[in-house]
Protein backbone atom coordinates (compact mmCIF):
# COMPACT_ATOMS: atom_id res chain seq x y z
CA UNK A 1 0.00 0.00 0.00
CA UNK A 2 2.65 2.49 0.69
CA UNK A 3 3.98 1.79 -2.52
CA UNK A 4 0.72 2.67 -4.44
CA UNK A 5 0.61 4.78 -2.04
CA UNK A 6 3.17 7.13 -3.84
CA UNK A 7 2.77 6.22 -7.05
CA UNK A 8 -0.50 7.43 -6.99
CA UNK A 9 0.52 10.81 -6.04
CA UNK A 10 3.12 10.52 -8.57
CA UNK A 11 0.62 10.06 -11.24
CA UNK A 12 -1.96 12.78 -10.27
CA UNK A 13 1.12 15.22 -10.13
CA UNK A 14 2.55 14.54 -13.21
CA UNK A 15 -0.55 13.92 -15.09
CA UNK A 16 -3.86 15.91 -13.98
CA UNK A 17 -2.24 19.70 -15.81
CA UNK A 18 -0.93 18.50 -19.21
CA UNK A 19 -4.65 16.30 -18.99
CA UNK A 20 -6.31 19.44 -18.26
CA UNK A 21 -7.36 18.56 -14.50
CA UNK A 22 -6.70 21.45 -12.30
CA UNK A 23 -7.85 19.74 -9.11
CA UNK A 24 -8.14 15.95 -8.27
CA UNK A 25 -8.24 13.62 -5.03
CA UNK A 26 -7.89 9.68 -4.76
CA UNK A 27 -8.83 7.79 -1.82
CA UNK A 28 -7.62 3.86 -1.54
CA UNK A 29 -8.48 1.73 0.82
CA UNK A 30 -7.30 -2.41 1.50
CA UNK A 31 -7.75 -4.38 4.46
CA UNK A 32 -8.11 -1.94 6.77
CA UNK A 33 -5.40 0.63 5.54
CA UNK A 34 -6.84 3.90 3.79
CA UNK A 35 -5.39 6.72 2.48
CA UNK A 36 -6.18 9.61 0.23
CA UNK A 37 -4.39 11.55 -2.11
CA UNK A 38 -4.70 15.33 -3.21
CA UNK A 39 -3.65 17.64 -6.17
CA UNK A 40 -4.05 21.09 -7.99
CA UNK A 41 -6.41 23.63 -6.69
CA UNK A 42 -10.40 23.88 -6.75
CA UNK A 43 -10.55 26.60 -9.16
CA UNK A 44 -8.26 28.54 -11.79
CA UNK A 45 -10.41 31.27 -11.32
CA UNK A 46 -10.14 31.46 -7.36
CA UNK A 47 -8.02 28.79 -6.60
CA UNK A 48 -7.78 27.08 -2.93
CA UNK A 49 -5.78 23.84 -2.37
CA UNK A 50 -8.40 20.68 -3.18
CA UNK A 51 -7.55 18.69 0.34
CA UNK A 52 -9.64 15.71 1.89
CA UNK A 53 -13.03 17.49 2.99
CA UNK A 54 -13.28 19.47 -0.50
CA UNK A 55 -16.64 18.95 -1.94
CA UNK A 56 -17.09 17.74 -5.69
CA UNK A 57 -19.76 16.73 -7.64
CA UNK A 58 -19.98 12.81 -8.34
CA UNK A 59 -22.32 12.76 -10.25
CA UNK A 60 -24.15 9.41 -11.00
CA UNK A 61 -22.55 7.63 -8.34
CA UNK A 62 -25.24 9.20 -6.69
CA UNK A 63 -27.30 6.55 -8.25
CA UNK A 64 -25.86 4.43 -5.79
CA UNK A 65 -27.07 6.41 -3.02
CA UNK A 66 -30.42 6.72 -3.84
CA UNK A 67 -30.15 2.79 -4.59
CA UNK A 68 -29.21 2.92 -0.89
CA UNK A 69 -32.12 4.03 0.72
CA UNK A 70 -34.23 2.10 -1.43
CA UNK A 71 -32.72 -0.90 -0.13
CA UNK A 72 -33.25 0.46 3.61
CA UNK A 73 -36.32 0.70 2.77
CA UNK A 74 -36.87 -2.51 1.53
CA UNK A 75 -35.15 -4.37 4.43
CA UNK A 76 -37.77 -2.08 6.59
CA UNK A 77 -40.92 -3.71 4.30
CA UNK A 78 -41.89 -0.25 3.09
CA UNK A 79 -40.88 -1.06 -0.90
CA UNK A 80 -40.58 -3.54 -3.10
CA UNK A 81 -38.46 -3.90 -5.86
CA UNK A 82 -40.79 -6.84 -7.73
CA UNK A 83 -43.96 -4.18 -7.08
CA UNK A 84 -45.11 -1.86 -9.78
CA UNK A 85 -43.72 1.67 -9.11
CA UNK A 86 -47.60 2.94 -9.17
CA UNK A 87 -47.83 1.33 -5.79
CA UNK A 88 -46.19 3.96 -4.20
CA UNK A 89 -46.47 6.62 -6.75
CA UNK A 90 -50.52 6.27 -7.94
CA UNK A 91 -50.51 9.15 -10.14
CA UNK A 92 -47.43 8.14 -12.65
CA UNK A 93 -48.45 8.18 -16.01
CA UNK A 94 -45.93 6.98 -18.78
CA UNK A 95 -46.28 7.46 -22.57
CA UNK A 96 -46.48 3.35 -22.97
CA UNK A 97 -49.66 2.46 -20.87
CA UNK A 98 -47.84 -0.88 -20.73
CA UNK A 99 -45.13 1.12 -18.74
CA UNK A 100 -46.73 2.89 -16.70
CA UNK A 101 -48.85 -0.65 -15.25
CA UNK A 102 -45.76 -2.76 -15.08
CA UNK A 103 -42.55 -0.74 -14.44
CA UNK A 104 -40.87 -1.72 -10.92
CA UNK A 105 -38.61 -0.66 -8.62
CA UNK A 106 -36.01 -3.23 -10.11
CA UNK A 107 -36.59 -1.61 -13.41
CA UNK A 108 -35.85 1.72 -12.45
CA UNK A 109 -32.45 0.89 -10.54
CA UNK A 110 -30.60 -1.68 -13.15
CA UNK A 111 -31.62 0.95 -16.27
CA UNK A 112 -34.03 -1.53 -18.02
CA UNK A 113 -37.27 0.85 -18.28
CA UNK A 114 -36.75 1.28 -21.77
CA UNK A 115 -37.48 5.52 -21.93
CA UNK A 116 -35.29 8.49 -23.02
CA UNK A 117 -33.50 8.84 -20.04
CA UNK A 118 -31.79 12.16 -20.23
CA UNK A 119 -34.73 14.79 -20.85
CA UNK A 120 -33.63 17.32 -18.30
CA UNK A 121 -36.55 19.31 -17.38
CA UNK A 122 -36.22 22.48 -14.73
CA UNK A 123 -38.86 22.08 -12.47
CA UNK A 124 -37.48 24.46 -9.96
CA UNK A 125 -35.96 24.08 -6.87
CA UNK A 126 -38.84 24.15 -4.30
CA UNK A 127 -40.01 20.74 -2.15
CA UNK A 128 -42.30 19.53 -5.13
CA UNK A 129 -39.47 20.05 -8.24
CA UNK A 130 -39.55 15.79 -7.99
CA UNK A 131 -43.54 15.80 -7.78
CA UNK A 132 -43.42 18.38 -11.39
CA UNK A 133 -40.18 16.33 -13.37
CA UNK A 134 -42.90 12.82 -12.81
CA UNK A 135 -45.93 14.37 -13.87
CA UNK A 136 -43.52 15.56 -17.32
CA UNK A 137 -42.69 11.65 -17.44
CA UNK A 138 -46.14 11.63 -19.69
CA UNK A 139 -44.14 13.03 -22.55
CA UNK A 140 -40.77 10.84 -22.31
CA UNK A 141 -40.74 8.82 -25.63
CA UNK A 142 -40.20 4.56 -24.96
CA UNK A 143 -37.22 4.01 -26.84
CA UNK A 144 -37.02 0.04 -26.27
CA UNK A 145 -40.26 -2.08 -24.95
CA UNK A 146 -39.73 -2.20 -20.83
CA UNK A 147 -37.11 -4.76 -19.88
CA UNK A 148 -35.89 -5.56 -23.24
CA UNK A 149 -32.31 -3.98 -22.34
CA UNK A 150 -30.27 -1.96 -20.69
CA UNK A 151 -29.94 1.78 -21.23
CA UNK A 152 -28.43 4.49 -19.28
CA UNK A 153 -31.60 6.36 -17.58
CA UNK A 154 -30.90 9.52 -15.51
CA UNK A 155 -35.19 10.14 -15.99
CA UNK A 156 -35.49 6.29 -13.87
CA UNK A 157 -34.05 7.52 -10.97
CA UNK A 158 -35.29 10.88 -10.66
CA UNK A 159 -39.00 8.50 -10.60
CA UNK A 160 -37.30 6.61 -8.09
CA UNK A 161 -36.47 9.29 -6.02
CA UNK A 162 -39.81 10.39 -5.97
CA UNK A 163 -41.09 7.09 -4.29
CA UNK A 164 -38.85 7.71 -1.62
CA UNK A 165 -40.41 10.81 -1.33
CA UNK A 166 -43.80 9.55 -1.35
CA UNK A 167 -43.10 6.25 1.09
CA UNK A 168 -40.96 8.32 3.69
CA UNK A 169 -43.23 11.20 3.79
CA UNK A 170 -40.27 13.79 2.91
CA UNK A 171 -38.00 15.06 0.53
CA UNK A 172 -35.79 12.93 -1.36
CA UNK A 173 -32.48 14.73 0.67
CA UNK A 174 -33.76 14.35 3.31
CA UNK A 175 -34.51 10.78 3.37
CA UNK A 176 -31.18 10.28 2.12
CA UNK A 177 -29.95 11.92 5.09
CA UNK A 178 -31.59 10.19 7.70
CA UNK A 179 -31.02 6.65 5.85
CA UNK A 180 -27.75 7.25 4.63
CA UNK A 181 -25.56 9.93 5.14
CA UNK A 182 -26.21 10.28 8.51
CA UNK A 183 -26.23 6.65 10.06
CA UNK A 184 -22.80 6.67 7.76
CA UNK A 185 -21.47 9.73 9.50
CA UNK A 186 -20.39 10.95 6.05
CA UNK A 187 -20.40 14.51 7.38
CA UNK A 188 -18.91 16.32 4.14
CA UNK A 189 -21.80 15.07 1.75
CA UNK A 190 -24.33 17.51 0.50
CA UNK A 191 -26.92 18.15 -1.68
CA UNK A 192 -27.86 22.00 -0.63
CA UNK A 193 -26.59 24.54 -1.95
CA UNK A 194 -26.69 26.50 1.08
CA UNK A 195 -24.57 23.49 2.38
CA UNK A 196 -21.98 23.67 -0.22
CA UNK A 197 -21.09 27.44 -0.79
CA UNK A 198 -20.46 27.79 2.87
CA UNK A 199 -17.11 24.94 2.41
CA UNK A 200 -14.59 23.92 0.01
CA UNK A 201 -16.16 23.09 -3.33
CA UNK A 202 -14.66 22.56 -6.85
CA UNK A 203 -16.00 24.16 -9.80
CA UNK A 204 -15.74 22.61 -13.68
CA UNK A 205 -13.39 23.05 -16.19
CA UNK A 206 -13.19 22.24 -19.69
CA UNK A 207 -12.20 24.13 -23.52
CA UNK A 208 -15.80 25.06 -24.36
CA UNK A 209 -15.44 23.20 -27.75
CA UNK A 210 -12.07 24.37 -28.63
CA UNK A 211 -9.75 22.14 -30.24
CA UNK A 212 -6.77 22.09 -27.90
CA UNK A 213 -7.91 24.92 -25.12
CA UNK A 214 -7.33 25.26 -21.81
CA UNK A 215 -9.03 23.96 -19.17
CA UNK A 216 -11.31 27.33 -18.01
CA UNK A 217 -13.70 27.75 -15.51
CA UNK A 218 -17.81 26.08 -16.73
CA UNK A 219 -20.39 28.63 -15.67
CA UNK A 220 -22.97 26.11 -15.17
CA UNK A 221 -22.31 24.65 -11.86
CA UNK A 222 -25.89 23.96 -10.38
CA UNK A 223 -27.74 20.75 -11.07
CA UNK A 224 -31.59 20.76 -11.74
CA UNK A 225 -33.17 19.76 -8.77
CA UNK A 226 -35.20 17.12 -9.81
CA UNK A 227 -31.86 15.26 -11.07
CA UNK A 228 -30.86 15.15 -7.32
CA UNK A 229 -31.62 11.42 -6.81
CA UNK A 230 -30.13 10.74 -10.58
CA UNK A 231 -26.66 12.62 -9.55
CA UNK A 232 -26.95 16.01 -7.46
CA UNK A 233 -24.74 14.37 -4.29
CA UNK A 234 -21.21 17.07 -3.58
CA UNK A 235 -18.84 14.83 -0.99
CA UNK A 236 -15.35 15.00 -0.27
CA UNK A 237 -13.18 12.28 -1.32
CA UNK A 238 -12.69 11.18 2.38
CA UNK A 239 -16.99 10.27 2.88
CA UNK A 240 -17.08 9.06 -1.14
CA UNK A 241 -14.19 6.65 0.53
CA UNK A 242 -15.47 5.78 3.78
CA UNK A 243 -19.04 5.17 1.51
CA UNK A 244 -17.55 2.82 -0.86
CA UNK A 245 -15.71 0.96 2.29
CA UNK A 246 -19.06 0.44 3.69
CA UNK A 247 -20.57 -1.12 0.39
CA UNK A 248 -17.66 -3.43 0.94
CA UNK A 249 -17.92 -4.26 4.20
CA UNK A 250 -20.48 -5.58 5.79
CA UNK A 251 -22.71 -2.90 5.97
CA UNK A 252 -22.09 -1.36 9.54
CA UNK A 253 -25.66 -1.97 10.29
CA UNK A 254 -26.90 0.18 7.99
CA UNK A 255 -27.89 -2.71 5.49
CA UNK A 256 -27.47 -6.44 5.95
CA UNK A 257 -24.36 -7.95 4.60
CA UNK A 258 -26.70 -10.13 2.12
CA UNK A 259 -28.65 -6.75 0.98
CA UNK A 260 -25.38 -5.26 0.43
CA UNK A 261 -24.04 -8.30 -1.51
CA UNK A 262 -27.93 -8.86 -3.50
CA UNK A 263 -26.88 -5.37 -5.01
CA UNK A 264 -23.84 -6.47 -6.13
CA UNK A 265 -25.19 -9.21 -8.31
CA UNK A 266 -26.40 -9.18 -11.70
CA UNK A 267 -30.15 -8.36 -11.34
CA UNK A 268 -30.75 -8.65 -15.55
CA UNK A 269 -30.50 -11.24 -18.06
CA UNK A 270 -29.27 -8.92 -20.19
CA UNK A 271 -25.71 -6.30 -20.48
CA UNK A 272 -24.23 -4.05 -21.84
CA UNK A 273 -20.86 -2.98 -22.98
CA UNK A 274 -20.16 -1.46 -18.95
CA UNK A 275 -21.06 -4.73 -17.76
CA UNK A 276 -23.71 -6.35 -16.08
CA UNK A 277 -25.87 -4.64 -13.80
CA UNK A 278 -26.71 -5.21 -10.47
CA UNK A 279 -29.22 -2.90 -8.18
CA UNK A 280 -27.35 0.35 -9.30
CA UNK A 281 -23.79 -1.10 -10.01
CA UNK A 282 -22.17 -2.17 -13.01
CA UNK A 283 -20.14 -5.62 -12.83
CA UNK A 284 -17.59 -6.78 -15.06
CA UNK A 285 -14.73 -8.96 -14.82
CA UNK A 286 -11.44 -7.60 -15.18
CA UNK A 287 -8.53 -11.27 -16.15
CA UNK A 288 -10.84 -13.15 -13.96
CA UNK A 289 -10.96 -10.41 -11.28
CA UNK A 290 -14.85 -9.28 -10.33
CA UNK A 291 -15.12 -5.32 -10.27
CA UNK A 292 -18.24 -3.25 -8.83
CA UNK A 293 -18.27 0.16 -10.07
CA UNK A 294 -20.12 3.17 -10.68
CA UNK A 295 -18.91 6.83 -12.53
CA UNK A 296 -20.07 9.93 -12.71
CA UNK A 297 -20.37 13.18 -14.65
CA UNK A 298 -21.61 16.75 -14.74
CA UNK A 299 -20.67 20.02 -15.18
CA UNK A 300 -17.97 20.33 -12.00
CA UNK A 301 -16.44 17.23 -13.19
CA UNK A 302 -16.14 13.30 -13.03
CA UNK A 303 -15.95 10.80 -10.62
CA UNK A 304 -15.19 7.44 -9.94
CA UNK A 305 -15.96 4.33 -7.34
CA UNK A 306 -14.34 1.13 -7.72
CA UNK A 307 -15.20 -2.03 -5.19
CA UNK A 308 -13.13 -5.30 -5.68
CA UNK A 309 -14.42 -7.44 -3.18
CA UNK A 310 -12.29 -10.56 -3.56
CA UNK A 311 -8.78 -7.93 -3.19
CA UNK A 312 -11.11 -5.85 -0.16
CA UNK A 313 -9.99 -2.76 -2.40
CA UNK A 314 -11.94 0.65 -2.67
CA UNK A 315 -10.83 3.11 -4.97
CA UNK A 316 -12.60 6.42 -4.84
CA UNK A 317 -11.72 9.28 -7.63
CA UNK A 318 -12.92 12.96 -8.08
CA UNK A 319 -11.83 15.56 -10.71
CA UNK A 320 -12.67 18.88 -11.59
CA UNK A 321 -12.37 18.57 -15.18
CA UNK A 322 -14.66 17.60 -18.54
CA UNK A 323 -12.64 17.23 -20.68
CA UNK A 324 -11.46 13.97 -22.20
CA UNK A 325 -8.08 14.81 -20.53
CA UNK A 326 -10.38 13.64 -16.98
CA UNK A 327 -11.48 10.94 -18.33
CA UNK A 328 -8.38 9.41 -19.82
CA UNK A 329 -6.90 10.29 -16.09
CA UNK A 330 -9.55 8.17 -14.75
CA UNK A 331 -8.55 5.32 -16.67
CA UNK A 332 -4.46 5.52 -16.08
CA UNK A 333 -5.82 5.61 -11.99
CA UNK A 334 -8.00 2.96 -12.59
CA UNK A 335 -5.38 0.65 -14.39
CA UNK A 336 -2.62 1.40 -11.71
CA UNK A 337 -4.35 0.05 -9.04
CA UNK A 338 -6.08 -2.93 -10.94
CA UNK A 339 -3.51 -3.89 -13.07
CA UNK A 340 -0.45 -2.82 -11.82
CA UNK A 341 -1.62 -3.35 -7.72
CA UNK A 342 -4.06 -6.11 -8.43
CA UNK A 343 -2.77 -7.75 -11.44
CA UNK A 344 -6.07 -7.92 -12.92
CA UNK A 345 -5.16 -7.69 -16.59
CA UNK A 346 -7.94 -6.60 -19.38
CA UNK A 347 -8.52 -9.38 -21.90
CA UNK A 348 -7.26 -8.04 -25.19
CA UNK A 349 -9.39 -6.19 -27.58
CA UNK A 350 -9.22 -8.36 -30.88
CA UNK A 351 -11.20 -6.83 -33.90
CA UNK A 352 -13.79 -8.87 -35.46
CA UNK A 353 -13.10 -10.08 -39.21
CA UNK A 354 -16.97 -8.83 -40.85
CA UNK A 355 -17.67 -9.47 -44.57
CA UNK A 356 -19.77 -6.66 -46.66
CA UNK A 357 -23.35 -8.18 -45.49
CA UNK A 358 -22.51 -8.04 -41.66
CA UNK A 359 -21.16 -4.64 -42.32
CA UNK A 360 -24.52 -3.62 -44.63
CA UNK A 361 -26.35 -4.71 -41.58
CA UNK A 362 -24.53 -1.83 -39.27
CA UNK A 363 -25.03 0.66 -42.04
CA UNK A 364 -27.79 3.21 -41.09
CA UNK A 365 -29.18 6.50 -39.00
CA UNK A 366 -29.25 6.06 -35.11
CA UNK A 367 -31.50 8.70 -33.17
CA UNK A 368 -29.78 9.52 -29.71
CA UNK A 369 -32.70 11.76 -29.10
CA UNK A 370 -33.00 15.72 -28.30
CA UNK A 371 -31.50 16.27 -31.68
CA UNK A 372 -28.34 13.96 -31.89
CA UNK A 373 -28.48 11.49 -34.80
CA UNK A 374 -25.75 8.75 -35.29
CA UNK A 375 -25.37 8.50 -39.47
CA UNK A 376 -22.91 5.08 -39.90
CA UNK A 377 -21.36 4.22 -43.04
CA UNK A 378 -18.92 1.03 -43.82
CA UNK A 379 -15.73 1.78 -44.97
CA UNK A 380 -13.64 -0.91 -45.57
CA UNK A 381 -13.70 -3.22 -42.61
CA UNK A 382 -14.39 -0.65 -39.96
CA UNK A 383 -17.69 2.04 -39.87
CA UNK A 384 -17.57 5.48 -40.04
CA UNK A 385 -19.95 7.54 -37.72
CA UNK A 386 -20.85 11.09 -38.31
CA UNK A 387 -22.27 13.35 -35.73
CA UNK A 388 -25.41 15.80 -36.38
CA UNK A 389 -26.49 17.51 -34.09
CA UNK A 390 -29.79 19.98 -33.97
CA UNK A 391 -29.45 23.66 -33.95
CA UNK A 392 -32.11 22.97 -31.28
CA UNK A 393 -29.67 20.92 -29.20
CA UNK A 394 -26.62 23.32 -29.95
CA UNK A 395 -28.89 26.13 -28.18
CA UNK A 396 -29.72 24.92 -25.28
CA UNK A 397 -25.97 23.62 -24.68
CA UNK A 398 -25.23 27.33 -25.35
CA UNK A 399 -27.61 28.14 -22.72
CA UNK A 400 -25.28 26.55 -20.13
CA UNK A 401 -22.43 27.94 -21.74
CA UNK A 402 -23.02 31.24 -23.65
CA UNK A 403 -19.40 30.68 -25.08
CA UNK A 404 -19.56 27.57 -26.25
CA UNK A 405 -18.08 26.63 -29.77
CA UNK A 406 -19.06 24.00 -31.74
CA UNK A 407 -15.82 22.22 -33.31
CA UNK A 408 -16.25 20.36 -36.74
CA UNK A 409 -17.33 16.83 -35.86
CA UNK A 410 -14.87 14.87 -37.69
CA UNK A 411 -16.08 11.16 -38.25
CA UNK A 412 -15.19 8.57 -35.53
CA UNK A 413 -13.92 5.06 -37.11
CA UNK A 414 -15.60 1.87 -35.01
CA UNK A 415 -13.36 -1.20 -35.08
CA UNK A 416 -16.27 -4.05 -34.83
CA UNK A 417 -15.25 -6.54 -32.08
CA UNK A 418 -16.63 -10.22 -31.22
CA UNK A 419 -20.24 -9.89 -30.09
CA UNK A 420 -21.53 -6.74 -32.06
CA UNK A 421 -19.84 -5.21 -29.89
CA UNK A 422 -16.96 -2.56 -31.34
CA UNK A 423 -13.83 0.23 -30.23
CA UNK A 424 -13.65 3.54 -30.53
CA UNK A 425 -10.38 4.06 -32.59
CA UNK A 426 -9.54 8.03 -30.87
CA UNK A 427 -10.22 6.73 -27.43
CA UNK A 428 -7.94 5.31 -24.80
CA UNK A 429 -9.43 2.39 -22.91
CA UNK A 430 -9.40 -1.35 -23.12
CA UNK A 431 -12.75 -1.99 -23.05
CA UNK A 432 -15.47 -1.95 -26.15
CA UNK A 433 -17.53 1.71 -26.07
CA UNK A 434 -20.46 0.16 -27.33
CA UNK A 435 -22.18 -2.32 -29.19
CA UNK A 436 -25.26 -2.92 -31.66
CA UNK A 437 -28.38 -4.03 -30.61
CA UNK A 438 -30.35 -7.15 -31.95
CA UNK A 439 -33.65 -8.34 -31.63
CA UNK A 440 -34.47 -11.73 -33.60
CA UNK A 441 -31.23 -11.54 -35.05
CA UNK A 442 -31.64 -7.78 -36.74
CA UNK A 443 -29.94 -4.85 -35.78
CA UNK A 444 -32.39 -2.72 -34.18
CA UNK A 445 -30.31 0.31 -32.12
CA UNK A 446 -26.59 0.60 -31.17
CA UNK A 447 -25.87 1.57 -27.11
CA UNK A 448 -23.14 3.67 -27.12
CA UNK A 449 -21.78 5.73 -24.22
CA UNK A 450 -24.20 3.37 -22.39
CA UNK A 451 -27.74 4.86 -23.91
CA UNK A 452 -29.48 2.77 -26.59
CA UNK A 453 -30.18 5.20 -29.92
CA UNK A 454 -32.80 3.13 -32.23
CA UNK A 455 -31.81 2.71 -35.89
CA UNK A 456 -34.35 4.91 -37.57
CA UNK A 457 -33.37 4.13 -41.54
Amino acid sequence: MSDLRERLRRLIADRAGPLGVPGVAVGVAQEGERFVGCHGVTSTANPLPVDETTLFAIGSVTKTVTATAVMRLVERGAIDLAAPVKRYVPELRLKDPGATEHVTMLHLLNHTAGWEGDRVVDTGRDDGALAAYVARMAEFEQVMPLGSVVSYNNAALSLAGRVVEKVTGTTYEAAVRDLVLGPLGLGHSFFDVADIITRRFVVGHGSKGRADGPAEVVGQWLMERSAAPAGGLFCGIGDLLDYGRFHLGGGDGVLEPGTLELMRLPSTPQTSTAGDVGISWFLRDVGGVGVVEHTGGTTCGVALLTLVPEHGLVLAVLANSIGAGAGELLEEIRALVLEDHLGAQPEPLIPARLDEEELAELVGVYDRGEGHLLVMSADGDRVTVDRRFSEEMIARYRELMPDLEVPVQEPITLVPLAGDAFHQTDRPGKRPDGRFVRVGGKVVAVEWSGRVAPKIS
